[in-house]
């Protein structure tokens, strides 16, 4: 899942792509509940009403840390 700058998902706002892994890529982003620099990495989430259609939902994890502590 690409996430461009800007884009909002849930309390989140992308300010840009921070990495890509092997797993994945992560991006920073502003937590406007925390008014805070997070990293979130988009994950893939089977549930009941996409796992029979052979499709998956997103969801968000956030990092528990600041990057401005990291940096």
């Amino acid at each position: 899942m690409e996430l461009s700058p800007g884009t909002k998902p849930g309390p989140y706002e992308v300010i840009g792509p921070l990495g890509t892994g092997g797993r994945g890529k992560v991006y920073r982003a502003r937590d406007t509940r925390l008014e805070r620099t997070v990293a979130i990495k988009p994950k893939k989430r089977a549930n009941a009403e996409t796992q029979g259609a052979g499709e998956s939902a997103h969801v968000f994890g956030a990092g528990g840390r600041t990057l401005a502590g990291n940096s």
